[in-house]
């Protein structure tokens, strides 16, 4: 099964956090939309020092459905295991309600 996803390593204007953070897209949405213009989560939040990466869920964006008769029960563990290895410890996911938490000022990790 192919699953697409968007990357964004550190930037250079703050020192790498050594955290990940995975963003997950909201029903008939994609990873896209959180590269938009408008929300440009995945550019701020590497600026600020994390490594982001954005799936496109199974059957949305440009990542395959699941097979018939898969469950989705561990896909994100396993997309996590792959992406992130043994720095899965360090990955924190989410969805689209996160992105209120921080802009707030004062926000930690």
């Amino acid at each position: 099964m192919r699953i697409f996803y968007r990357e964004s390593l550190p930037g250079p204007v703050l020192p790498p956090t050594g955290q990940s953070i995975l963003l997950l897209h909201g029903q008939a949405f994609s990873s896209e939309t959180w590269q938009r213009p408008e929300l440009p989560t995945i550019q701020t939040m590497s600026t600020l020092g994390h490594r982001v990466v954005a799936v496109d869920l199974p059957g949305y964006g440009q990542s395959e459905p699941l097979p018939k008769g898969k469950l989705h029960a561990g896909f994100l563990a396993k997309v996590i295991e792959t992406l992130f290895g043994n720095d899965a410890k360090n990955v924190r996911t989410c969805m689209a309600i996160c992105w209120r938490e921080w802009d707030m000022p004062n926000f930690s990790l």
